[in-house]
């Protein structure tokens, strides 16, 4: 994850995204972290909007996501992706909006969003995947092995030593996973963008 997010107050605040261009049958994501607020079934809400501007004319809502934990009852606290899809036609100039509150004491961080055009199926990934590390290790081993040679009649004795060298290769791969995120109670050691 990253080390920036955004995150509402105890009041209703509202932030909104630069312009894009989007198209009908797009996905917008939000990659969020949210953890209520114990014994508090009420105050945590997240409204995403996906607005396509019209010139001349009020802008319009073209997909919503509405987050509002204490009104489920299997809501599971931790990371997130909330996703929508857009409705309209053809392609559109447009921006996301996000309006919030939150308890005082509950944890409710937008971590990003990304937009995702219609028949894209190639990967879109905001973060690197996890690393892979190579460890190759040689390791030498010498074997000595003597051959001694007596002839008889000349009474000489030849002593030959061979030295055999054997070269072991070792390799393996390592998979460095994603960093565990904790969750954090009240002031998070991060940079804060208030909504």
């Amino acid at each position: 994850m990253s080390t920036k997010f955004i995150w509402p107050s105890n009041t209703v605040n509202c932030v909104a995204s630069f312009i894009f261009m989007m198209t009908a049958r797009g996905t917008v994501e939000i990659n969020m972290y949210v953890e209520p607020a114990p014994n508090v079934n009420q105050g945590d809400q997240v409204s995403i909007a996906a607005n396509e501007i019209r010139d001349g004319e009020s802008d319009a809502t073209v997909g919503q996501y509405m987050l509002v934990p204490g009104q489920d009852p299997n809501f599971v606290p931790g990371w997130r992706v909330l996703s929508f899809t857009l409705t309209g036609s053809g392609s559109f100039r447009g921006y996301i909006t996000m309006l919030g509150v939150s308890n005082p004491d509950s944890i409710v961080l937008i971590d990003s969003f990304r937009y995702i055009p219609p028949g894209y199926d190639g990967e879109c990934n905001i973060y690197e995947e996890p690393v892979q590390e190579t460890t190759i290790t040689l390791e030498d081993t010498t074997t000595t092995t003597e051959m001694t040679t007596t002839i008889l009649d000349d009474k000489t004795t030849t002593t030959n030593t061979f030295e055999d060298t054997t070269t072991t290769l070792e390799m393996s791969t390592t998979t460095i996973e994603d960093i565990t995120t904790t969750p954090i109670k009240r002031q998070p050691q991060h940079q804060k963008h208030q909504l």
